[in-house]
C-alpha cells in the first residue's frame, strides 16, 4: 500500500514537473510570439516616427530657411540703403570738393588778374608820366624859345634903334667924312650878319640837341625793351625747362595730353573755343533736354571764363534771359543744383566785364536772384555766387540798386541775415557744449562758420543804407 502511494506520489510529482516544463515551454513560446509582435510593432512605430521626424525636420528646415531668407532680405535692404546713403554723401562731398577747387581756382585767377591789372596800370601811369614830362619839357622849351625870340626881337629892335641913331649920326657926319661913314655901314652890316648867323646857329644847335636827346632816349628804350624781352624769354625758357625736369610723371602725362589736345584742336576747328561756344548757345536756344542743357552751360562757363569774345557772343545771343528762365524752373534736386551752379558761374564770369553788366542784368534778374538766395540759402556755393552777383549789379547799375532797395527785397535780405546770425550763435553754443562735455564726443555735425556770402550781404545792406534806401 505504501509502495503504491509512493509510486503514485512519484508519478504525481513527475506529472507536475512535466506539466511545469510544458507550461514553461508553452509560456516561452507565447512570450516569443509576444516579443516578435512587440518587435514588429516597435519597428513599425519606429518607421512611422522616423517618417514623421523627417517630415517635421524638413518643415523646420524650410521654416528656418524662410526665416533666414526674410532676415537676410531685411539685412540686404538695410545694407543697400546704407550703401546708397554713403554713395549720396560721397557724391556730395566730391561735388563740394570740386566746387572748392573751382572757387580756389577762381580766387587765384582773380588775384592774378588783379596783379596783371595793377602792373598794366603802373605801366600806363609810368607812360603817362613820361609823356607828361616830355610834353612839359617841349612846352617849356617852346616858352624858352619864345622868350628867347622875344629877347632877340627886343635886342634887334634896340639895336635897330641904336643903328638908326648911329645912322643919323653917321649921316650927320657924312658930310664930314664919307669914307668913315661907308666903313661904319659896312661894319654894321657885318656885325648884323655875324649876330644873325650866331643866333641861327644857336637855335639850330638847341633843336639838334633836342632831337638827338629824343632819338637817343628812343634808341635806349628800344634797346632796354629788347634786352628785357630777351631776359624774360630766357627766364621763361629756363624756368619751363626746370619745371619740366622736376615735374612728376602724372604732370608730364597731363602736359602731353594737353599738347595732344591743342594739336587736335588746331587740326579740328570744331574743338576750338569759339565754335564750341556757338554750338552751346544753339543748344541752349533750341534744346529742352536737361543733360544737353547742363553740358551746354558747362561749356559756356569755361568759354566765358577764358575769353572776352565768348562773353560778347553770350550777351549778343541773349543767353542770360534763357538762363534766368531755366533758373525759375529748377528745384532742389541734384541735377538742378548742378545746373544752377554752372549758370551762376557763367553769369559771374560775364559780369566781371563792366561793359556786359547791362546785358547780364535783365529785367527780372534781381527778383530771380532774390528767390534763389532765399530758396538755396543752405547751399553755400549757390548762395555765395547769387549774393555776389547781386552785389556786382548794385555797385555798377543805379537802376538795379533801386530795384534791390525795394521794401520786399530789403525785408528778404534782413531776414536772411537774421537767419545767418542765429545759425552762427547756435554753432557757437554747440561748440562750447562739445568743449565742456565728454572728450569722446566728436563735433561731426557742427555747421561751419558764416560763409563769404554773409560779407557780400552786409556790403549790399551798407550800400542801400548809404544811398538812403533803408
Amino acid at each position: 500500500m505504501r509502495g503504491c502511494r509512493t509510486g503514485y506520489r512519484v508519478q504525481m510529482q513527475a506529472a507536475i514537473i512535466v506539466q511545469q516544463q510544458y507550461r514553461s515551454w508553452k509560456n516561452s513560446l507565447e512570450l516569443e510570439r509576444m516579443n516578435a509582435a512587440t518587435l514588429i510593432q516597435s519597428r513599425i512605430r519606429m518607421f512611422f516616427r522616423r517618417v514623421n521626424a523627417k517630415k517635421a525636420l524638413d518643415s523646420v528646415v524650410s521654416i528656418q530657411a524662410f526665416a533666414r531668407m526674410v532676415a537676410a532680405t531685411s539685412k540686404y535692404k538695410v545694407c543697400i540703403a546704407a550703401i546708397v546713403c554713403l554713395q549720396r554723401v560721397f557724391r556730395r562731398l566730391n561735388l563740394k570738393n570740386e566746387i572748392l577747387k573751382d572757387a580756389a581756382a577762381r580766387e587765384i585767377q582773380r588775384v592774378w588778374r588783379g596783379y596783371v591789372v595793377v602792373v598794366y596800370v603802373n605801366q600806363v601811369v609810368y607812360s603817362v608820366t613820361l609823356v607828361q614830362a616830355v610834353v612839359r619839357s617841349v612846352l617849356l622849351r617852346r616858352m624858352m624859345s619864345q622868350e628867347r625870340d622875344s629877347a632877340v626881337r627886343i635886342q634887334s629892335r634896340y639895336r635897330s634903334v641904336l643903328a638908326e641913331r648911329t645912322l643919323a649920326h653917321l649921316k650927320y657926319e657924312k658930310v664930314c667924312n664919307d669914307a668913315k661913314y661907308k666903313k661904319r655901314c659896312i661894319a654894321a652890316g657885318i656885325i648884323q650878319a655875324v649876330v644873325r648867323t650866331f643866333l641861327y646857329q644857336k637855335k639850330l644847335v638847341v633843336h639838334v640837341s633836342t632831337a638827338q636827346r629824343f632819338i637817343r632816349g628812343a634808341l635806349v628804350r628800344r634797346r632796354v625793351n629788347k634786352i628785357k624781352t630777351g631776359i624774360v624769354s630766357i627766364q621763361s625758357r629756363f624756368r619751363g625747362q626746370r619745371v619740366r625736369k622736376q615735374r612728376s610723371r602724372r604732370v608730364a602725362k597731363a602736359a602731353m595730353k594737353i599738347l595732344k589736345a591743342n594739336q587736335k584742336a588746331k587740326l579740328n576747328p570744331k574743338l576750338r573755343l569759339g565754335v564750341r561756344t556757338t554750338y552751346a548757345l544753339k543748344i541752349l536756344q533750341r534744346s529742352k533736354r536737361l543733360t544737353e542743357i547742363i553740358r551746354a552751360v558747362s561749356i559756356l562757363e569755361i568759354s566765358t571764363r577764358l575769353s572776352i569774345n565768348c562773353c560778347a557772343a553770350f550777351v549778343q545771343a541773349r543767353a542770360p534771359e534763357i538762363l534766368y528762365a531755366l533758373v525759375r524752373t529748377c528745384n532742389r534736386s541734384l541735377p538742378h543744383i548742378e545746373l544752377l551752379h554752372y549758370v551762376l558761374l557763367t553769369l559771374t564770369n560775364v559780369a566781371v566785364h563792366r561793359k556786359f553788366i547791362q546785358g547780364v542784368a535783365s529785367g527780372n534778374a534781381i527778383d530771380i536772384l532774390m528767390d534763389m538766395i532765399q530758396m538755396f540759402r543752405d547751399k553755400e556755393f549757390i548762395f555765395c555766387l547769387a549774393i555776389q552777383l547781386i552785389e556786382t549789379f548794385c555797385i555798377n547799375d543805379r537802376r538795379l540798386l533801386a530795384k534791390c532797395g525795394s521794401k520786399e527785397n530789403v525785408k528778404r535780405l534782413k531776414g536772411i541775415r537774421a537767419i545767418f546770425l542765429r545759425q552762427a550763435q547756435t554753432d557757437k553754443k554747440g561748440q562750447r557744449y562739445l568743449k565742456h562735455g565728454s572728450s569722446k564726443i566728436q563735433p561731426n555735425n557742427v555747421k561751419s562758420k558764416v560763409s563769404n556770402g554773409f560779407g557780400a550781404l552786409d556790403r549790399i545792406l551798407k550800400i542801400l543804407y548809404s544811398n538812403g534806401m533803408i
